[in-house]
Parts: structure tokens; sequence; C-alpha cells
């Protein structure tokens, strides 16, 4: 058996299964391997996404080139890539977290946990339905046609299955386009500020002509309750000056303000006349008092680039 196999030879827990920790059932598939172990990629994968929680501890979310759609693999450590990197069918991409490591509280010990679904990396990240049982799809890559994962608190054995078909038609090689700024800085009451560059200049989020799936991370505090931040993508006519708001998310305070707020937030797009005739920026509305910002960011995916 190769490392890839072995890698994902028995499932532990099933997608869909009972229990204390998975509400509404478990979220994901997880596959019996020990602490400090190598997790290996099962298709080529684009990094997208990468996150930390109090419940899954470090997660990374990927697009997957052959299968189309996306994972997710939770409690994790040592990860191989950063967003905008790919991880090659067979390669490893991070190590499996142990008992000493920052594993996240649903979690009982060492095991992979990972996840799939069509909305966005980010969702099969953090678990955000819908996803769906990535199981067949591994099997299916991994096995050519399935092996029994069988044994006690399984999934179903065997089987491989056809990809998910992708929700969009991807170019072999879609195109990565990241910003992010880390300067705090404070929105006064009821103002408005733009997603900017270190130098204080406003962020162009894309870089050409095609379908894009954006992210926008937005991290701050002192949005206290009764408060709101909107969150807003805005598409900017170069030729003709026109702006054309596109409302995204209401972020909500809540109690005194002093905890961070974080969010992430993803969208699909289509960007047509080039960086030259379309200019796509974010912005960020305050509709109470002053508001710090702690971190703004961006992953543009641009897929069919003409």
């Amino acid at each position: 058996m190769t490392p890839l196999q072995e890698c994902y030879s028995q499932v532990t827990t099933a997608f869909g299964a009972g229990g204390s920790m998975y509400t509404g059932g478990h979220r994901g598939a997880d596959y019996r391997r020990s602490a400090d172990q190598w997790i290996y990629a099962y298709d080529d994968f684009l990094v997208q996404s990468i996150d930390s929680g109090d419940g899954l501890g470090f997660s990374v979310g990927v697009w997957r080139k052959n299968l189309g759609g996306f994972a997710g693999f939770a409690h994790i450590k040592n990860l191989q890539a950063y967003p905008g990197s790919w991880v090659l069918k067979g390669e490893k991409l991070a190590q499996v977290a142990g008992w000493n490591d920052y594993h996240g509280d649903l979690w009982t010990g060492p095991h992979i946990h990972t996840t799939a679904g069509s909305v966005s990396a980010y969702n099969c990240s953090v678990g955000i339905r819908p996803l769906v049982d990535p199981v067949p799809n591994i099997n299916y890559m991994v096995f050519g046609g399935g092996i029994n994962t069988g044994g006690p608190n399984t999934g179903p054995a065997g089987g491989g299955t056809k990809p998910i078909p992708p929700t969009v038609q991807e170019d072999e090689m879609p195109k990565m386009y990241t910003t992010q700024n880390t300067k705090q800085r404070v929105i006064k009451a009821m103002g408005t500020q733009r997603f900017l560059n270190d130098d204080g200049q406003p962020v162009n989020l894309v870089g050409a002509v095609g379908r894009y799936q954006i992210t926008l991370h937005v991290y701050g505090r002192n949005l206290k309750a009764g408060e709101e931040l909107d969150l807003y993508l805005i598409r900017h006519d170069v030729a003709t000056g026109v702006e054309s708001p596109h409302y995204i998310e209401t972020i909500k305070g809540e109690g005194d303000g002093v905890a961070q707020f974080k969010r992430n937030v993803t969208f699909a797009m289509d960007v047509k006349g080039g960086t030259k005739g379309t200019v796509v920026v974010a912005e960020m509305r305050i509709r109470g008092g002053d508001v710090t910002i702690d971190l703004t960011g961006s992953e543009a995916l641009c897929f069919n680039i003409v």
C-alpha cells in the first residue's frame, strides 16, 4: 500500500454520524491517523483558505483541480503550503495534530478530519454547510474504484464514485490575486473606509477578465451592541466613473465590543473589460461609534481568463 493509500485506508467516524459534538451530524469524515503523521493530497490541491478556531484548531481549505469543488482538513499542523500555492496529488499537505498541539475542542484524539463541498474552500475549512461526504471521491482518486472501510463506526463500504462536477468550468491553472493589510486603523463614527494597501491606497481586488471567487476578510474590535458594520463589494467602471455597490454582509456588534470580531465572506462575480475597464474594491461602512480594524484581506481566484 502506498503512503497515499495508507493515509485514507480506514474511516473511523462517517460523514453525518451522530454524537454529542456533532450538531446536525458529523460534518466530515474522520480517518485513522496518528499524531505527527503526514496527510497527503488525494487530488491536485490549490490552497485557498487557512483558519484557526476553538473547535477545529488549525484548518485549511483547498480547490480540487480534477474532482472540482472544494475540500477542507482540520486538526492539522505544519501546513506545507500557503494560499495561492499548489500541493499535487500524493504530496504532503500537513501533519496530524497531537495532544500537545493546537487541535481544537471538537477532538478526542489524533485523526484526519476532512470534508467536501461546492460553495467555497473557506466553508469547507471551517465546516459551514452545505457539505458532502468526501469518502466516495477519495476512494475514486486514491483506490480507483473504492476500498472497504470495514470495522465498527465506519462509513459505507467501498465503491468509489465519479467526481463531483465543478460549479464552473475552471481553467487548468486559475490565477490567485491576494491582498492583506495588517496595519491597525480606526474608522470614525458613521464613517466609510475602503480596503487599503499598506501605503494607504485603495486595493483593486481583481487582475484580469474572468469569473471570480472572492473571499474578503475583516478582523476588528470596538463594535458594540446595536452598532453595525456593512461590508460592500463595489464594481467601478473606469471609463465612466460609475460605481455599482453590491451589498454583501452586515456585521452586528455584541456586548461591549471589546472582543475581536472576525468575518470571512465568500462570493462569486464575473469581471468583464479587464483591469483598465473594471476595478473591484471592498468598502466598510460603520453605523455606530468608532471601530478599530486590525486586518483586512482578500483572495480573488480567477477562472476562465480570456
